[in-house]
């Protein structure tokens, strides 16, 4: 008789825990017998901490990637991933500007923008919108098209 390990301890049956230790021995298990592995640890009541280590600390496989492997995991549990310090701070910079700071920032945007959108409109000459009304009602004002 084949043994269940220790560490799927939490499955009840021997069965299901023999097939999950034979995913995590296997040198090229296939992308849904790894779902399939992750949403059963789940469903025993895994946490994804746990399933990660599980995972980490007993597979064999031939392409393990620990990144890879914690967003997959991520998406069976809807959770993301822990971010990275680097992420960390982008986030406290990008958020803890002053207000004059933010304002100003706000304000060169805008500037930039308008610049911008005059250089396009003096690019491509519009006749106002009144011309062409009246233009288009009295045919002998064609000099109001200019």
């Amino acid at each position: 008789m084949v043994e269940v390990p220790e560490y799927l301890n939490k499955i009840n049956s021997d069965k299901k825990a023999i097939e999950c230790a034979n995913i995590l021995e296997a040198c090229h298990p296939t992308h849904s017998e790894r779902l399939w592995l992750v949403g059963f640890l789940k469903f025993c009541g895994y946490s994804m901490i746990e399933v990660l280590d599980i995972i980490h600390g007993h597979n064999q496989w031939m392409d393990y990637n620990e990144r890879t492997t914690a967003y997959q995991v991520g998406t069976v549990f809807h959770q993301r991933p822990q971010r990275t310090q680097n992420h960390q701070t982008r986030q406290v910079r990008k958020w803890a500007l002053s207000p004059v700071e933010a304002l100003r920032i706000r304000r060169q945007k805008s500037i930039s923008l308008s610049k911008l959108l005059c250089e396009e409109s003096h690019a491509v000459a519009f006749p106002h919108p009144e011309r062409l009304a009246c233009a288009e009602f009295n045919p002998s004002a064609e000099f109001l098209k200019k």
